[in-house]
């Protein structure tokens, strides 16, 4: 054991002293500073600053003390030189009295908090001193009790009390409980604040002390430290009394990692290892929120839902209509609507009989080095800060280094938010920028943050304790469940994370009022990132948010004036007015109380929300991005805008009737479902110009996450009018759908319905006029109108983990520019009729 404090101690000052040489940077850790020479008995000013989130470590403090010890003896905690000081507190003047330590270059000034962990400076020289080192120091004997609670002005004291009762041989053994006189004495020293020596008897009692023979002449009174633990085999056996309290840290924290390996938790080689709080592992029965398939209700407004209405409209009910195809097809997409609910239950109960690993035992470390290398690469202009509620590089530096340079146990949540941190900013490394980091590498440790970031959503502490860290876990989990394309899985730790506001008020201008200035800019900041994010489903998933507005009154989203930063936060809040608008329309036009409605009601409320929207789409097209951080992302990434806006206009135009006829759809209601397939093809063609990266992107942030309906309302346009026109540009949609359901899953089922309706819309037509209609077989290449091809070297914003070839049924490179501009005049005749 005492081979470990040593160990231990030697490795608090040099994890502080490799940490100040491998961070040049002074904004990038903690900061302790003292001059090189220190005189005693003059004040001398020195520098603390922890650079804490304080939201995450409310109420913290710190004590300053000395370290230090005689010549050949590792250096210890020795007395308090300040009080406990709150963090905002950056700067003292400590004054080491004349009596209290003797000369030496092998001092240092320390900061130790609970909640932050310890900062050292360099060593520095104390000149000037008095005193000189006892032979009890010499032979070990330098402190007893906690240094805390002796501070630096009773050193001199304390020393005295150890040489005068030093050298008592008078027992046979030697145990904490035989230096009465010793303790005695160093707790009448001035300032000393030890416990009675009863009580001090009574805790070692309760701790069963052991004792142990002094056969030795260097067996001595000796340090009263915690968790004492004496090797036999050593002459110079010591007694350990009270360890003090950063010791008594890491003896727990090695405990705990030793039973966290025995239950699967484990970290890579090169880092530093962390204890989670040990999780009970239900082995009967599990679910996996990113695995199964997530039971997801879905209202009036959502695609899936529209599309059955479709089906049910009058005009196919005729006689006319009920051709065998038409009847077969019908029963298929009612099929298809039905297995939504239908599949979860079954890979459910085969689920059950496989055992599982608790989840806070998959959590993993990134190595330590590669993640120091990693930092010293991000930039103010990195995605993790401009598209979740991370502030800035700071945040995460003062969670790396919560997690690898303290050896205070780690919570689930800082690991889970690390690696969260880790895996945006390994997914966005730039290899051309950065050729010190290989594919090979950059591939393995992004699967391993972001497998242990998503075990870490799954847990219990995560998902239902609301705490700052947790609510922006669950934030960062949404988005990347929609980068994933998984609507179900995004609302349930959207929902989560909706509800954490709630709890923490963070909704309320009040309680925000309460927190400092800092704290309640983050609050604030995340709390606009979950608004965005609960209004965003509300169409596309037919269900009310969970944040109201008339329960808000938090200040507006912070728009920062830096010209870089300033059109992605402009943008963020134009899409927070524009879930606004989505909320109405739901509210207004598909929510169960919207059906009490007169159709006049719904027709006046359709034109004051139709204002609205166009207005919005006015002041959208004026944000200017020309300074804008990294510009060609702002400009791909809000490419598929105009598609977004068509498919919410022709929604909202859709429920200015209350009838599921197709004759009930209006000409504006038309005319914007044509124009969102036109934007449709549009941004698919450039997206396949981009490559593989380019076209993921296309299918999940704009082909899956906009609402389809402009498909649904052209269907029953065609069944109304029984147009070959409407048909053919179905069809030419429905190929663009057919290719993108091969690179997304989740597009799959979207692609079944659409194909569903063409089929239905076909052997109506046929059936209806007997006319011969195109081939079904869809085919191999997709005709687009001519656009101007993406730059090649844009593309490389996108996802760097998508490889060449990724996508082999993706027959994209042999679409050169000729071959699309010969083929391109069906589809552009389609799409252009009736434009403007």
């Amino acid at each position: 054991m005492k081979n470990l404090i040593v160990f231990a101690r030697v490795l608090l000052l040099l994890s502080s002293v490799s940490r100040s040489l491998a961070q040049q940077d002074p904004t990038d850790l903690e900061v302790i500073q003292a001059p090189s020479i220190i005189h005693a008995g003059e004040d001398t000013e020195i520098k603390v600053d922890y650079r804490l989130d304080k939201s995450l470590l409310p109420n913290t403090t710190y004590t300053v003390g000395l370290a230090g010890g005689p010549p050949g003896e590792p250096p210890s905690f020795l007395c308090k030189l300040a009080n406990r000081t709150s963090i905002d507190v950056t700067s003292h003047a400590i004054n080491i009295p004349l009596d209290a330590l003797p000369p030496s270059d092998d001092f240092a000034i320390m900061s130790a908090s609970r909640g932050a962990g310890y900062m050292y400076t360099s060593y520095f020289t104390l000149e000037g001193s008095t005193a000189e080192w006892t032979q009890s120091e010499t032979d070990g004997q330098f402190e007893i009790g906690s240094w805390s609670n002796v501070p630096c002005y009773a050193m001199g004291c304390t020393r005295n009390c150890m040489q005068v009762h030093y050298g008592d041989r008078s027992h046979e053994t030697v145990c904490e409980k035989d230096w009465e006189a010793t303790w005695n004495c160093v707790a009448g020293c001035p300032g000393v604040t030890f416990p009675s020596w009863q009580s001090h008897v009574e805790e070692l009692d309760n701790r069963s002390s052991q004792c142990y023979h002094a056969s030795s002449s260097r067996t001595h009174n000796t340090s009263v430290r915690e968790s004492a633990d004496i090797s036999s085999s050593t002459a110079n056996s010591q007694s350990v009394q009270q360890l003090h309290e950063r010791l008594a840290l890491v003896e727990e924290a090695l405990r705990r990692q030793q039973s966290s390996d025995l239950h699967g938790f484990k970290t890579t080689p090169t880092s530093t290892p962390s204890a989670t709080p040990n999780v009970e592992d239900e082995t009967i029965a599990h679910h996996s929120l990113w695995e199964d398939h997530n039971i997801s209700f879905e209202g009036d407004s959502s695609f899936r839902k529209q599309t059955y209405l479709a089906s049910q409209i009058e005009e196919l009910r005729i006689e006319a209509a009920q051709s065998p195809i038409v009847v077969d097809e019908l029963e298929n997409l009612k099929g298809i609507y039905q297995s939504h609910e239908a599949q979860p239950e079954a890979k459910q109960t085969r689920r059950l009989r496989q055992p599982h690993v608790a989840k806070a035992a998959q959590l993993q470390l990134l190595p330590s080095d590669f993640v120091i290398r990693l930092l010293r690469t991000v930039t103010e202009n990195s995605v993790l800060f401009l598209f979740y509620a991370v502030e800035n590089r700071a945040r995460v530096e003062d969670l790396c280094r919560r997690v690898y340079f303290s050896v205070e146990p780690v919570t689930i949540g800082e690991i889970t938010l690390l690696n969260g941190f880790l895996s945006v900013l390994l997914r966005d490394i730039n290899f051309d920028a950065h050729p010190e980091f290989s594919p090979e590498e950059v591939s393995r440790l992004y699967n391993l943050s972001y497998a242990s970031f998503k075990a870490g959503v799954e847990t219990y502490e995560v998902m239902a304790a609301p705490t700052f860290e947790h609510t922006l876990i669950l934030s960062m989990a949404s988005l990347r469940a929609q980068q994933d394309g998984n609507l179900p899985l995004q609302w349930t730790v959207m929902s989560a994370a909706a509800r954490h506001c709630l709890a923490l008020g963070y909704h309320r201008k009040a309680r925000l009022a309460e927190l400092p200035a800092q704290e309640a800019r983050r609050a604030r900041r995340l709390f606009w990132h979950v608004y965005f994010a609960d209004r965003g489903l509300t169409l596309t998933q037919g269900k009310a948010p969970i944040l109201q507005d008339f329960d808000i009154d938090t200040e507006p989203f912070e728009i920062t004036r830096t010209p870089e930063r300033y059109p992605w936060d402009t943008s963020f809040a134009a899409f927070i007015e524009f879930g606004r608008i989505q909320t109405g329309i739901y509210e207004g036009l598909y929510s169960p109380a919207s059906s009490r409605r007169s159709d006049e009601e719904r027709r006046e409320l359709v034109a004051v929300l139709d204002k609205r929207l166009r207005r919005w789409y006015e002041t959208w097209q004026s944000v200017d991005y020309t300074h804008a951080y990294r510009k060609d992302l702002f400009q791909f990434t809000f490419e598929g805008i105009d598609v977004v806006y068509f498919s919410i206009m022709t929604l909202l135009h859709r429920g200015a009737s209350s009838s599921n006829s197709a004759s009930a759809i209006s000409e504006e209601c038309y005319e914007a479902a044509r124009k969102g397939l036109t934007a449709h093809a549009t941004a698919y063609h450039r997206s396949v110009s981009g490559g593989y990266a380019a076209l993921f992107n296309y299918a999940v942030w704009t082909h899956l996450y906009s609402s389809f309906t402009p498909y649904i309302i052209t269907f029953l346009h065609c069944i109304r009018n029984s147009d070959i026109e409407d048909l053919n540009l179905l069809r030419s949609t429905l190929e663009i759908s057919e290719r993108l359901s091969a690179l997304v899953e989740s597009c799959k089922r979207q692609y079944e319905l659409c194909r569903s309706l063409y089929r239905i819309a076909e052997a109506y037509i046929k059936s209806k006029k007997g006319i011969t209609c195109v081939d079904t077989a869809l085919s191999s290449h997709i005709t687009l109108p001519l656009q101007q091809p993406a730059a090649q070297e844009t593309w490389s914003i996108f996802d760097p983990q998508l490889e060449h070839g990724a996508f082999s049924d993706i027959h994209v490179d042999d679409w050169n520019a000729g071959y699309i501009s010969q083929m391109s005049f069906s589809l552009d005749n389609q799409l252009s009729k009736g434009q403007p």
